[in-house]
Parts: C-alpha cells; sequence; structure tokens
C-alpha cells in the first residue's frame, strides 16, 4: 500500500495532517482512528509543509504564535506512523513532539521541510527583518 502524506489548514488555523491510502483516495483509518490528525500549538498556527522518513515518521513544518498579538515562530512537530505525537521529538524538554523555535525577534515561519540521508530534518523559512523591511531565509537542521 503507498501512502501519500497531505497537509491543510483546518479553518481554525491549527494544523492538520492526513493520510490517504487505496485507490479510492481514502482516508486511512489506522493513522489516529480517523485518517486525520489535529496539530495544535495553544495559539494561531499555520501549516506549510510535511516531510516523511523512512520509519514512516512525518514532520509538519510551519508557525505558530503564543496569541493573535503576537509574532509567528518556526513550529516543527513530529508524528509516528500511526498518527500520534512522537514524545521522543523533546528538544525542547517536553516530551509532547512538538517544538517552536525562537530563532529571530521578528516573525520567523519554515515553510519547507525535508529529510536528509542521517535522518535529520533540514528546515528552510524566512524572518522578516524589522529595521531594514526585507526577509532573512533561514535553514535550521533539526536532530
Amino acid at each position: 500500500m503507498e501512502r501519500h502524506v497531505k497537509v491543510a489548514l483546518a479553518a481554525t488555523l491549527t494544523l492538520v495532517s492526513g493520510i490517504s491510502s487505496g485507490a479510492e483516495g481514502e482516508l486511512d483509518a489506522t493513522f489516529n482512528g480517523t485518517g486525520r490528525q489535529t496539530i495544535a500549538f495553544g495559539g494561531p498556527a499555520i501549516g506549510l509543509d510535511a516531510a516523511l522518513t523512512t520509519a514512516g515518521a512525518i514532520y509538519v513544518v510551519g508557525g505558530t504564535a503564543a496569541d493573535a498579538d503576537a509574532p509567528l515562530r518556526i513550529s516543527v512537530a513530529r508524528l509516528l506512523a500511526d498518527g500520534e505525537y512522537d514524545d521522543t521529538f523533546n528538544a525542547d524538554g517536553d516530551s509532547d513532539g512538538r517544538i517552536v523555535y525562537d530563532i529571530y525577534p521578528s516573525e520567523s515561519v519554515a515553510n519547507a521541510g525535508a529529510v536528509q540521508a542521517d535522518g535529520k530534518l533540514v528546515v528552510a523559512g524566512i524572518a522578516a527583518l524589522d529595521r531594514c523591511n526585507g526577509l532573512l531565509t533561514l535553514v535550521v537542521v533539526v536532530d
């Protein structure tokens, strides 16, 4: 069975990841029991890309903010092949499968992710530069 990762945005701006399988393209109910998983970061969020590891884990990258008035920060979530959060993905120490990176003082968001041959995730994104009205390209390697 071939699997395809698809990412869509929910109206609430939480991250949504769905897995489809089979010729009909129906959602695979073995993924989180429903074929989809909502990834919430506690505030407004947007998912912009997904990457699949050889072990079947799924990274979803994008941006999230603490609240509607706060700047976006790069966000990364890792799900297991069954759609549950990967609690070993805990670089921030809370073992919830989600990490928010506060890399730059103004807004930053990840818009692409790819898994390297060594299993590390490479995240590319942008950050708004306050004083020069420009953008800075960011690249982050996540273990």
